[in-house]
């Protein structure tokens, strides 16, 4: 299953900026947990989807919404009544996404931010956080209500900012290695290396494989909007033609706008994420307290038995011991067993006084 990484969002920032500057919101709707709808209207009604951690596009295929707004919706609706779009954004090469608007009560801007589970966050024009949809402590900085929203640290480069030094001493395999300096993920540094003809093996560059790296790395941004599919099933999207897909022999669909194909394979895919080995140790966790509780039930069932057995026990050694002293009392009188037997309400069998403890 893949998401949409930064290379991504820069291609579907500039095309929803081209689509929604002067828009008008109409509405917002949260269509299930981490969905987010919003309607406009620019000579028609025009819909963004944003599914927050996965990607977002706009929409021709829509769901119907839910009968009563989210508490976040809720919030957007009020503050960003009768908004206009003013510019749409890609924030520091990064997953993060901005859409500024213009109101009656001020400037806001709407940021999305796209990493892990993804995040929603309405700003004033100052920056001020005035809602967000997850709240969330880093260390560097806090998402959460009158805070001053700023955006995740990144030590890494843009593409179109490196410089053959960049490229010079990496340390390993080339593709984690150019992960650890550029902002653009393993999907697409892949793409960059197979166009400059070097092996994903490579440790050492030449100078000739410098320059043709940087240079490719340079131009993945000739758009060719795409699916691809293997044996009828979608396997990856791209807003730039994929050498190693065609390697692959994967089947390419090229559509006429990126949201176009990212709806071709987002309304085609199931979600799943991929689990992190911290979400990993936290559901092994849960289960384990799940089992205990199982366990801790089960002993308290087994225990309350257990009691009720020894309060039957310990009632019958009652009945017993009285039957016992009253035995004795008579044998000390001299009675006969008939005469016991018929005091005490017992039966004489085969010459012996028997009885039955309830």
């Amino acid at each position: 299953m893949q998401t949409m990484s930064n290379l991504d969002y820069g291609f579907i920032a500039r095309e929803l900026d081209a689509a929604l500057v002067g828009a008008f919101l109409n509405k917002v709707y949260e269509l299930r947990p981490g969905v987010l709808r919003f309607k406009f209207h620019k000579k028609g009604e025009i819909n963004l989807l944003v599914e927050l951690g996965w990607g977002a596009y706009l929409a021709s295929k829509l769901e119907e919404p839910p009968d009563s707004p989210s508490h976040f919706a809720t919030l957007l609706r009020r503050k960003l009544a009768n908004a206009i779009v003013k510019g749409v954004k890609q924030l520091n090469f990064d997953r993060v996404m901005s859409i500024a608007f213009s109101t009656a009560g001020g400037e806001y801007s709407l940021v999305f931010e796209m990493l892990g589970k993804g995040n929603a966050l309405l700003c004033s024009g100052t920056g001020s956080i005035l809602g967000v949809y997850r709240v969330e402590q880093f260390a560097a900085r806090s998402l959460k209500i009158g805070q001053e929203y700023v955006l995740p640290p990144s030590g890494k480069k843009n593409p179109s900012d490196i410089d053959g030094t960049d490229l010079a001493g990496l340390d390993g395999k080339i593709i984690p290695a150019l992960s650890k300096k550029i902002n653009l993920s393993p999907f697409y540094l892949e793409e960059a290396c197979l166009r400059a003809g070097i092996s994903f093996d490579s440790k050492k560059l030449s100078q000739p494989e410098v320059r043709k790296l940087e240079s490719e790395l340079k131009a993945l941004n000739e758009p060719f909007f795409s699916v691809y599919y293997n044996e009828g099933k979608p396997i990856a999207f791209a807003p730039i033609l994929l050498q190693k897909m065609r390697l692959q022999n994967a089947e390419v669909k090229e559509l006429s706008s990126f949201s176009e194909a990212l709806e071709e394979y987002f309304s085609k895919v199931s979600r799943v994420r991929k689990t992190s080995r911290k979400d990993a140790e936290i559901a092994g966790l849960k289960k384990a307290l799940e089992q205990q509780a199982r366990v801790l039930e089960d002993g308290k069932a087994e225990e309350a038995k257990l009691r009720e057995t020894a309060a039957v026990m310990e009632a019958s050694l009652v009945q017993v011991q009285a039957l016992l002293d009253s035995f004795a009392q008579m044998k000390q009188r001299k009675k006969t067993d008939a005469e016991i037997a018929r005091e005490l309400g017992l039966e004489i069998i085969k010459g012996r006084i028997v009885t039955e403890i309830q």
